[in-house]
């Protein structure tokens, strides 16, 4: 605690009041069936394969603007 003797006001700094304090333990997650199963399934089997994605025609993007008049003559060349 320290008095700077602002009109009655004590002024405590963090410093002076958590020096002796220890941080916090962690708490426990929480338990989840499906996390279980899941690491249970990776440590029999492994993980899996990454998956490489095809591109679908249904959600190709269509291009927002106009080609220029110079990528049109670019391209008929």
């Amino acid at each position: 605690m320290v008095d700077f003797g602002f009109a009655g006001y004590v002024v405590l700094c963090p410093s002076v009041v958590k020096s002796g304090a220890m941080p916090r333990k962690k708490k426990p997650k929480k338990f989840t069936a499906a996390k279980a199963v899941k690491s249970m399934a990776r440590a029999a089997l492994g993980t899996p394969p990454p998956v490489q994605r095809e591109e679908s025609t249904k959600r190709r993007r269509t291009p927002k603007h106009k080609p220029t008049l110079g990528k049109l003559l670019s391209e008929g060349e």
